[in-house]
């Protein structure tokens, strides 16, 4: 695999994690007594 094709995915999945941070934040605000459950 080359290094373009390597660098492109780490991009996507650190937008992919970056989404998952916001909407994991976004469901703490909304329900901030159970945010605690969440990890």
């Amino acid at each position: 695999m080359n290094d373009t094709i390597l660098g492109e995915l780490k991009l996507n999945f650190k937008d992919i994690e970056k989404e998952v941070k916001d909407k994991e934040s976004e469901i703490r605000f909304i329900t901030p007594a159970k945010g605690k459950y969440l990890i």
